[in-house]
C-alpha cells in the first residue's frame, strides 16, 4: 500500500501559492557576489539588493574534462530587520543559504525598448560564515577560521513584498 507524504511549505499571505496551490520556491547555496546595496521605496521600506554566485560542474563530452560554470542570481529582500542584518553581516564572498521565490519584472524605457528582469525575492536566509564588520570594504572572512561561529538566520518581515512603489 502506498504511503501518503505531506510536505508543508510556508506560504506568504495573499501569495499565488496560498490561493491556487502552486509553488514558486527557490533554494540557493552560494557566495555573495557584491556587497549589498540598501535602497528605500517611496514609502520608506528598506530594500537590500545583491548577487549570489552558484557553481555547477559538468563533464565536457569531447575532452572528458570536468568543467565548472557559474550562475549569477539577482537577490532582493525587503524590510527593516533584514536590511539591518544584511548591512552589518553580508559581505562579498560570504557563503549564504537563501530560500525565496522568483519575481519577474518588465518595463519599457524612454527609448521604447522593453526590458525583462528576473530576481529572487528572499523569504529567509542563513549566513553560513559570520563576523562583525568593522570596515565597509573588508575582505570576506575565512570560513575555516570561524568553524565555531553559529550561523545567522533571518526571515523577511511580515507584509513585505514586491510592490509597484519600488523606485527601481
Amino acid at each position: 500500500m502506498a504511503e501518503n507524504i505531506n510536505i508543508h511549505l510556508p506560504t506568504r499571505k495573499g501569495s499565488i501559492a496560498a490561493m491556487a496551490g502552486s509553488v514558486n520556491l527557490t533554494i540557493l547555496l552560494g557566495n555573495v557576489g557584491i556587497d549589498p546595496k540598501i535602497q528605500y521605496t517611496t514609502n520608506g521600506t528598506p530594500v537590500a539588493r545583491f548577487t549570489l554566485a552558484t557553481n555547477s560542474q559538468y563533464v565536457d563530452k569531447s575532452t572528458g574534462e570536468v568543467k565548472e560554470t557559474t550562475a549569477w542570481h539577482n537577490l532582493v529582500m525587503y524590510g527593516e530587520k533584514p536590511a539591518d542584518v544584511i548591512r552589518k553581516y553580508v559581505k562579498k564572498g560570504n557563503p549564504l543559504h537563501v530560500v525565496g521565490h522568483l519575481a519577474y519584472r518588465r518595463w519599457t524605457d524612454n527609448d521604447n525598448v522593453q526590458h525583462n528582469f528576473t530576481q529572487v525575492v528572499i523569504d529567509s536566509f542563513t549566513l553560513l560564515s559570520r563576523r562583525l564588520a568593522s570596515q565597509p570594504n573588508e575582505a570576506a572572512p575565512d570560513p575555516a577560521a570561524e568553524a565555531g561561529a553559529a550561523p545567522i538566520s533571518v526571515e523577511a518581515d511580515n507584509g513585505t513584498e514586491l510592490t509597484d512603489d519600488s523606485p527601481f
